[in-house]
């Protein structure tokens, strides 16, 4: 892993929902000892380790890094609610995020300066965005395959920038070569809101794609 142990990092003991102070462990003073809370902070390592399932229930939990380790999972188990986990770093999935083919309701909210999410796991997702203006500019480099599943709204944004406060806030976003982005055919790609013509102030960015972006329903 990339990520080493610091004082204030997660990782996971068991399975469980995200929210449980059970499910987790938290370094102090070098050692890993019984967290007295769950992750949701901006600067610290989340690491799910082998055989945990984590269920997210409740949206806007923040994470740094997020690890998920050959065997673990986090997913949120419905497919009603959309559900978001804020990114400020990096995501590094050898594990499963999402629920594989099984429609899953979780979503990421990239708002680092620069963030990348890689692996050899399985990703799939409801949406990728961008969604608050924490920093002015986000970089995001995908260096995995990654399924967007977002269906409710025919002609809506499954990778898109949703910041439009202030004006000139940007996402960036590179997909690396032999990577593929896949779409569901309600689902679009865009950077001026979900579906490209946000009112307002307008939203900004670049699509940089290097691998493969399939697109299950255009929108200009």
């Amino acid at each position: 892993t990339p990520f080493a142990g610091v004082d204030g990092d997660y990782r996971s003991k068991a399975s469980g929902t995200w929210d449980a102070i059970a499910t987790w462990e938290k370094m102090v003073g070098g050692i890993w000892v019984a967290s007295p809370d769950f992750p949701s902070t901006t600067t610290n390592t989340v690491t799910i380790q082998n055989t945990h399932i984590v269920q997210v229930i409740t949206s806007q939990r923040n994470v740094k890094n997020l690890v998920i380790n050959t065997g673990g999972k986090v997913f949120t188990n419905n497919s009603a609610t959309n559900l978001y986990i804020n990114v400020y770093g990096n995501i590094l999935c050898n594990g499963t995020l999402g629920n594989g083919a099984t429609y899953d309701a979780l979503g990421l909210n990239i708002e680092g300066i620069l963030d990348t999410i890689s692996g050899n796991g399985s990703i799939s997702l409801v949406r990728i965005r961008k969604n608050t203006a924490t920093n002015l500019s986000t970089s995001l480099f995908i260096n995995a395959d990654i399924r967007l599943n977002w269906s409710s709204t025919a002609g809506t944004g499954a990778l898109y920038n949703a910041c439009s406060s202030p004006a000139a806030n940007q996402f960036n976003v590179t997909l690396n070569v032999g990577k593929t982005i896949t779409t569901n055919t309600g689902g679009v790609i865009c950077i001026d809101g979900t579906n490209g013509q946000q009112t307002g102030n307008d939203s900004y960015g670049t699509f940089l794609i290097n691998g493969t972006l399939k697109i299950g329903r255009a929108h200009v």
